[in-house]
């Protein structure tokens, strides 16, 4: 009872909270209420009672914060599958590759809070040569609003994954089932053409030029990119005449200087 009506004498530094002091007099108090109006054996009942209470209280009060961080995780859970659906939707479609396109725009805020290329500067262009497409990572390239990265592993994701699995199906089920006719042997051959056809693309651009150009293996794709993907448009206009003034004042310049000067 001493200990609960001065709580400042269990500490050695002897200062206690008033919310410290206040709720170890009231416990003292109650205490003394009970053994003085129900006698010790009641007062010490009731102080078990009291103590089962509050551990059947505090089990009840983690079970429910459990189930309820349970129940949002379920929900959290949801709500990404959902989101990785729509996400593969995109994929599936090229759409992904896109990052200017509402539909993407809309996924990447609800996936991961942000838009893709949030920049408000200049389109990126990788047939110009800038700073900020040197520092970038390969990941983060685009040109003419196209994720060059997401772009091509979605065209190798297909090749490896689906065309290929798709002529392997194709076999067997001619070898075991329907047999070798012509529009199984026509099939065949125009799936073994795509693949070679792609496939020897990008063992060109990306294992062979590299060696064989001396270039770096981001310059080679980049370069890939551009070949087959380019797009011509004003901008290509307008940095072609200015080339060509360019070149033409350097002309003029050339010239006036190989003139005699006169006396």
């Amino acid at each position: 009872l001493q200990a609960a009506w001065e709580p400042s004498r269990c500490f050695e530094s002897g200062n206690t909270s008033v919310a410290c002091v206040a709720m170890g007099r009231t416990g003292a108090i109650f205490w003394v209420v009970l053994v003085g109006g129900c006698g010790f054996t009641a007062a010490l009942v009731f102080a078990i009672l009291f103590w089962v209470l509050v551990i059947v209280v505090a089990l009840l009060w983690a079970l429910l914060w459990l189930l309820t961080w349970t129940f949002w995780i379920l929900v959290e859970l949801l709500i990404r599958l959902l989101l990785a659906l729509f996400g593969f939707l995109l994929y599936v479609t090229k759409l992904l590759s896109f990052p200017d396109a509402p539909m993407t725009q809309v996924f990447f805020r609800l996936w991961r809070g942000e838009t893709e290329d949030q920049d408000q500067g200049e389109e990126m262009r990788l047939d110009r040569h800038s700073a900020d497409v040197e520092e970038r990572p390969l990941s983060a390239l685009s040109h003419q609003g196209v994720n060059v990265f997401t772009l091509h592993f979605s065209y190798l994701s297909e090749l490896f994954l689906e065309s290929i699995a798709q002529m392997v199906i194709q076999i067997l089920v001619a070898s075991l089932g329907a047999g070798w006719n012509f529009n199984a042997l026509f099939s065949l051959v125009f799936s073994a053409t795509m693949i070679l056809f792609y496939l020897g693309r990008y063992v060109y651009w990306v294992v062979i030029r590299p060696c064989w150009a001396g270039i770096s293996f981001r310059q080679s794709f980049i370069d890939m990119h551009l070949y087959y993907y380019h797009i011509p448009d004003e901008q290509d206009h307008d940095h072609l005449a200015a080339l060509n003034t360019q070149d033409m004042g350097n002309s003029d310049d050339s010239q006036t200087e190989l003139l005699p000067r006169s006396a």
